[in-house]
């Protein structure tokens, strides 16, 4: 009922293992209110393309917000993205000779937002760029792809948030003249 009562990172030997939401619900069993606290972890969505190319540097890629290229991990741990943020994808690759690929990152309409070549050098562990999208984002399930000489190699979704405030305040739909 309402909003959650209190929002909590979890982690465990430093590693972030999702969210313990509390919130009060009614049993209607016996028709009380209670407290329920949930563990909700966010779902990464990486594939490597089917049928699988040859190229195999790719180990996993992932979208989010606040790089920590230092530490390899991005600091908004849950991965909730609005439509004002900017998004940075990061791909980590075994070694290998020096390659480019493209990445592709296509808005929820099926639109191509954004795309750019990468040349990951053979000792390359980790890339990560930000790419020039237009603000705001189309809320929505994102797509980023990877493609080798055109071919497809692996591809990540993520979601970004409608917004329902601006400035603490709800955001009510309008009218429109």
């Amino acid at each position: 009922m309402g909003h959650p009562a209190s929002v909590h990172l979890y982690f465990l030997a430093d590693r972030f293992q999702g969210f313990l939401i509390k919130h009060h619900a009614t049993n209607l069993a016996v028709s009380k209110l209670e407290t329920v606290e949930t563990w909700v972890m966010p779902k990464k969505v990486f594939k490597i393309a089917s049928p699988p190319s040859d190229f195999g540097r790719l180990q996993f890629s992932e979208v989010g917000t606040d790089w920590d290229a230092k530490e390899r991990l991005f600091r908004n741990f849950g991965g909730l993205l609005g439509p004002m943020d900017e998004p940075v994808g990061m791909q980590k690759w075994g070694k290998g000779p020096n390659v480019t690929v493209t990445v592709i990152w296509v808005d929820p309409i099926n639109v191509i937002a954004a795309t750019y070549d990468i040349l990951i050098e053979s000792t390359a562990e980790f890339t990560h760029y930000k790419p020039p999208l237009n603000l705001p984002l189309r809320p929505g399930v994102w797509t980023v792809k990877i493609l080798h000489h055109w071919v497809p190699v692996a591809e990540t979704k993520f979601l970004v948030a409608p917004l329902t405030f601006s400035n603490r305040q709800p955001i009510k739909p309008g009218i429109s003249k």
